[in-house]
Formats: C-alpha cells, structure tokens, sequence
C-alpha cells in the first residue's frame, strides 16, 4: 500500500513538469463568422493590411482562428500570426499570437493561440489582423455573404462593409489547477507518513 502511495505522489510531481504535446487549446467561442467559407479569399502580402473588426461579450481571447490557403502552384509553405489591435487597423496592439507554420498547399482552419490571455472590454471594436511572417502569396478566406453583425473585413487597409472573414475568437477553456494536482500530490504523501507512522 506504501507504495501505492509514492506512485501517485511520482505520477503527480511529473505531470506538473512535463511537457504539453497539445498545441491547439479548446476555448469558448464568443464572436465567429462561419458559414459558407470562400476558399482563396484575400491574399495577405497583396491585400494587406487585412484583417477583421469583432465586438466581444467576453472580457478576453486567448485563441483565435482563420481559414487560410495558398494558391497553386506557389509552394515553400508559411509560418503566420495574428494581432489584436484596439478600435482601428493601425490601433495599438493588445496582443500578439504565436507563430504558426503550415505546409506547402495548406488550405483550411488555422489556430492561432496566444501566449498570455488579452483583455478585451465587451462591446468595444477590436481588430484581428493576420500577419505574414514567411511564405508567398497566402490568402485568408471570407464568407460567401457578410454575415458578421457587428464589424466588417478589413482590406487593403480600409473597411470594406460588405465582405467578412471566416473567423472565430474566445478564451482558452481552463484545463485542471496546477495547485490541485499538487494538492493531490501532497495528500499522497502525507497518507504514506502517515502509515509508516502507524504502529
């Protein structure tokens, strides 16, 4: 039985330093646009600055996600990201995603997490522009129809009322405390004391 005991004290010492595997983290959506993606859509070297206005009901973001491609027949693949900026494209910047890279004749959804949660006052006007790091002519994709409510694409580095893009925003769902996990850890131990402590 003791030994029961410093097993699952070793199993739950570990798991807290172990590294993820997971790079795509679950998250709420608050604002989205996506119905009837347009494959192609605009292309971010060509077009930009692009990007796409939202309105959240939430207080912050930690994930967002776009539909990209590239275009045949231009491989080398693309290493992306995506900024929050505050009320307009040249807004300031609230928070920058990490780098995501893709391969060659990539088409579909894109995530993009963040490294830090950004803070966000719902109902105010926030921009997600998307950002070429490497790579040639990427495109993100729009809907067939605008069907976003409350904000509209961003092109060319001008508001286009009639065009959005495919897009979804929203905080990370939390995964298990890192304090319960020790908790448990800890209770662990104190049970095996305890029995050795027994007469």
């Amino acid at each position: 039985m003791k030994w029961v005991g410093v097993f699952f004290v070793a199993l739950t010492v570990g798991s807290l330093f172990s590294p993820s595997t997971v790079t795509a983290h679950p998250f709420t959506v608050d604002q989205s646009n996506v119905v009837d993606v347009r494959p192609g859509g605009f292309s971010i070297p060509v077009s930009g600055p692009i990007g796409q206005e939202f309105r959240p009901t939430l207080h912050s973001l930690d994930v967002v996600e776009l539909f990209t491609s590239t275009p045949a027949p231009l491989p080398g693949g693309a290493s992306l990201f995506v900024d929050i900026r505050q009320g307009t494209i040249g807004g300031l910047i609230l928070g920058t995603s990490s780098t995501v890279s893709l391969p060659d004749f990539f088409q579909g959804v894109t995530h993009f997490d963040f490294p830090s949660s950004v803070s966000l006052v719902p109902g105010n006007l926030y921009i997600i522009e998307a950002r070429l790091l490497s790579g040639l002519n990427w495109t993100v994709g729009t809907t067939v129809f605008p069907t976003y409510p409350d904000g509209a694409a961003i092109i060319f580095g001008e508001r286009f009322p009639g065009i959005d893009l495919w897009f979804q925003e929203g905080p990370a769902v939390p995964e298990p405390s890192t304090l319960l996990l020790l908790g448990a850890g800890i209770a662990g131990l104190a049970s095996v004391i305890w029995r050795r402590r027994l007469p």
